[in-house]
């Protein structure tokens, strides 16, 4: 069985510069993930809920702001990129 190239990712919630989104590592996994991807075009004006293909594989990271300190939800939890 191959592994598909693109997986299903589901809008959260959207900032200025990027977009939480969740997905499933493939259609039979009960673990869903979660992460920040950069805005771009072709997903500029997405809403909560709505769904788009993202590629497969993502990586995640953690990411510092401009203090070189780690970024983190309000509660201290650490916020997770993507990246491929």
């Amino acid at each position: 069985m191959s592994q598909p190239h693109t997986l299903t990712a589901t809008v959260i919630k959207t900032t200025n510069n990027h977009v939480l989104i969740w997905y499933k590592s493939n259609p039979f996994s009960c673990d869903n993930a979660m992460g920040y991807i950069s805005k771009a075009p072709i997903i500029e004006n997405v809403k909560p809920k709505d769904e788009f293909q993202i590629p497969a594989n993502p990586i995640p990271f953690h990411k510092t702001n401009e203090a070189g300190e780690l970024m983190t939800t309000k509660n201290g939890e650490p916020l997770t990129f993507l990246k491929w």
